[in-house]
């Protein structure tokens, strides 16, 4: 049974693709090549200026939202340390994989603070 796929990708992914394939051991053809032709049209989309400043403005609320929460957590995680419970919190921060609070992921940046405040 053949099956075809067609994936437009950059040179560099196309490589690495085209490696683990042959380590795979499975016989393909990828001849498709990235160039301006490939692109349909209507994926091409003009951006009106209006759209991109408030593209803008909901990145910055977004960075700014994030710094907040890291600054929250981190003068919580003082005072909590400061009282004693440092093994708890760094057992909490190790619950989500990390070892330092700085490098929680933004995604759970909120649970995290709400569990930081029950301890």
């Amino acid at each position: 049974m053949d099956v075809k796929v067609t994936v437009g990708l950059d040179r560099d992914t196309q490589l690495i693709l085209e490696q683990f394939i042959q380590a795979l051991g499975i016989r393909t053809n990828l001849v498709e090549k990235i160039s301006p032709t490939n692109v349909k049209k209507e994926t091409v989309k003009e951006i009106k200026e209006d759209e991109v400043t408030e593209i803008k403005e909901d990145v910055e609320v977004a960075v700014e939202s994030e710094a907040e929460l890291r600054k929250k957590i981190k003068e919580l995680g003082i005072q909590l340390v400061q009282r004693g419970k440092s093994v708890k919190v760094k057992k909490l921060t190790a619950e989500y994989g990390c070892t330092k609070m700085d490098d929680l992921p933004v995604e759970f940046l909120e649970e995290y603070l709400a569990k930081l405040e029950k301890l």
